[in-house]
């Protein structure tokens, strides 16, 4: 078990990042939309003309080509069809349902499953080297994607905040992005794995992204 250690974080407390009141104060997260508030239940086209969408839990969008959500179900096919979704990221080691693989085969959606390992109790030795290849499989991807564990909260947040510090967010607005989602269940070992990701590990301007990706990343580059 890693110890917890509060020395890489300048300008928020420990304390302060399980608070939900005083995050919640923080006001506006740099680069956060209305559209990037955690939601779920169902979507109807404001035309009508349509049906009704079965929205996954915690659903989000990260940005532009990039989507989070919980488990996927049979029920969510025609809301990733109408995002069009091209690609799946699954973060839990378990198997999918046989159903759900032969549903994203029959659509054409690409499967991958990365399985990143629990924080529950303690931040697992080694993980830092499974979270560094899945973020740049996540910006390297065919895109839109979307990234999903079992609730949408601690593995699919943890992936977010360390994607979000090769982004160049500032880190008490990662907490808070992720504490959106995380709510009450929110995980003082995610929050360190955040804060101590090494994101210049990764070279964003390395990747080739495209110009409607390079415009959210905002840490300079040598």
């Amino acid at each position: 078990m890693m110890p917890l250690d509060s020395t890489h974080w300048t300008s928020i407390s420990m304390d302060d990042m399980l608070n939900p009141q005083l995050m919640n104060r923080r006001g506006h997260v740099s680069g956060l939309s209305a559209d990037n508030s955690p939601t779920h239940g169902t979507f109807c086209p404001s035309s009508l003309s349509g049906p009704c969408l079965t929205v996954p839990m915690n659903y989000g969008t990260v940005f532009e080509g990039v989507h989070r959500s919980s488990r996927l179900e049979p029920c969510h096919l025609a809301f990733l069809q109408a995002r069009d979704i091209r690609t799946v990221m699954m973060l839990t080691p378990e198997p999918p349902p046989a159903e759900m693989t032969s549903l994203y085969t029959a659509n054409d959606i690409v499967f991958q499953q990365h399985g990143l390992m629990s924080t529950k109790y303690y931040i697992p030795d080694g993980v830092y080297g499974t979270v560094g290849p899945l973020v740049q499989a996540l910006l390297t991807a065919d895109h839109p994607t979307l990234i999903h564990c079992n609730s949408g909260k601690h593995r699919t947040g943890i992936v977010v905040g360390c994607l979000r510090k090769v982004m160049g967010w500032p880190l008490p607005d990662i907490i808070e992005e992720y504490r959106q989602y995380a709510g009450t269940k929110a995980r003082l070992q995610d929050i360190q794995l955040i804060g101590e990701f090494p994101a210049e590990s990764i070279a964003a301007k390395g990747l080739r992204l495209n110009d409607a990706f390079s415009r959210h990343f905002y840490r300079k580059e040598e």
